[in-house]
């Protein structure tokens, strides 16, 4: 019999992208608010529809599965302002509620997704360890709460758990705000574009690898933190410039200098690499994948 596992968020960016790599070993189940087409493509999935904020139905529906694995994707970052929004707080009670009834119904193996916004900025090459940590933004405080709650419940319930810390990622299906997709869509429209030409660098990867990431993290032993990353920067202007020589459109391009965007955000992979994890798209495979879409 296969093991079970909850994700939570399934049917988002990176849980779309996550599906193929568990469904063939796994008896997938898939929460979701929202309707979407993802629902459709992965019928293997046992999708249920519902408000994680709910406590007593997500209670009722973990006791129900009792799953071996748990992966949370889900957390509301669909607005522009949600780094500071208060409603990250309300996401730690959410998510406190989820991980207790994972482990008093017997879960095993726990996966929440992080971000690199957890850490001080302020230093680069980010490491897992030796990294101070943000505690002024509210998401990464929320974030960072919720990773010490996390550790604290998985020796009390006796379960393993990884917190990917998840750096900047593109791909197909990812929301038109988002840098890459911006860009992408504007030329193809042939709308001029203001871009940022910081000297600071960002570090990018396929959402393919982000996926295989915490693919690689979940059947590991690997317990805490990780960087889900790339270990490599570049210039937002370059990866502008990438597209604009992809796409033939020239001219459509202008750069200005931002001085508010002050640090170069990159990481150090070298624990993920260590769990056999190799980039298979490069940035410049990545972004034929979403222009050849």
């Amino acid at each position: 019999m296969k093991k079970k596992i909850l994700i939570t968020g399934a049917n988002g960016f990176i849980g779309r992208h996550l599906i193929p790599f568990f469904e063939k070993n796994y008896d997938l189940y898939g929460c979701y608010l929202e309707h979407n087409s993802i629902l459709e493509t992965f019928p293997s999935v046992n999708w249920i529809k519902i408000n994680l904020k709910n406590s007593a139905q997500t209670n009722s529906i973990i006791k129900s599965i009792a799953p071996y694995g748990l992966i949370h994707l889900a957390w509301n970052v669909k607005d522009l302002n949600y780094q500071t929004s208060v409603e990250n707080f309300e996401w730690i009670t959410t998510s406190l509620n989820i991980i207790k009834s994972f482990g008093e119904n017997n879960g095993k193996r726990l996966i929440i997704a992080g971000s690199c916004i957890e850490y001080n900025w302020e230093k680069t090459n980010f490491s897992e360890d030796c990294t101070h940590l943000n505690w002024k933004l509210p998401y990464a405080n929320a974030k960072n709460s919720l990773h010490k709650i996390t550790k604290c419940l998985s020796s009390l319930y006796n379960f393993s758990y990884v917190w990917p810390r998840i750096f900047y990622l593109y791909g197909p299906h990812q929301p038109l705000r988002c840098l890459v997709p911006s860009i992408v869509t504007s030329l193809l429209e042939e709308k001029k574009i203001l871009c940022n030409d910081s000297s600071q660098l960002i570090d990018y990867l396929h959402v393919h690898d982000v996926a295989q990431g915490i693919y690689k993290a979940f059947i590991s032993n690997h317990q805490g933190p990780i960087n889900i990353c790339s270990g490599q920067g570049i210039k937002v202007k370059d990866i502008a410039l990438l597209i604009e020589e992809k796409l033939n459109k020239q001219s459509l391009l202008s750069f200005k200098k931002d001085l508010s965007f002050k640090y170069s955000v990159v990481g150090d992979n070298s624990l993920l690499t260590q769990l056999e994890w190799k980039q298979i798209l490069s940035l410049q495979e990545g972004l034929n994948s979403i222009i050849n879409t």
